[in-house]
């Protein structure tokens, strides 16, 4: 399995024990735990989620576009809110990436 993670934090939830560092450890325990293949990491930094414009969040958009492409078979996101505070953002990747046979793991 080809796995990528997705790791966002906004300026304030720094020191809420959301960083960068922690969401990239989890994922490389969980892919090394799997035995599969660390694909990328896609990261927003100081990004907020409660858009439902993705154009400000680069890395985000650019994991869209590798996902619908085949790029990688499951997408790690330490929370659920990191991907994405918008319900409707939400269920609408949900079934994009469903129907390009992207798994999300949270």
């Amino acid at each position: 399995m080809r796995a990528a993670v997705y790791a966002r934090v906004s300026s304030e939830e720094q020191v809420e024990g959301y960083s960068i560092d922690a969401q990239r450890r989890a994922f490389q325990a969980l892919v090394k735990g799997r035995e599969w293949t660390a694909y990328r990491e896609y990261i927003d930094e100081g990004k907020s989620a409660r858009t439902d414009n993705i154009n400000r969040r680069p890395a985000f958009k650019e994991m869209v576009v590798d996902a619908l492409a085949g790029k990688f078979d499951v997408l790690v996101v330490h929370k659920l809110d990191r991907f994405s505070r918008n319900l409707r953002i939400t269920l609408e990747y949900f079934d994009k990436f469903s129907k390009a046979g992207v798994t999300l793991l949270t």
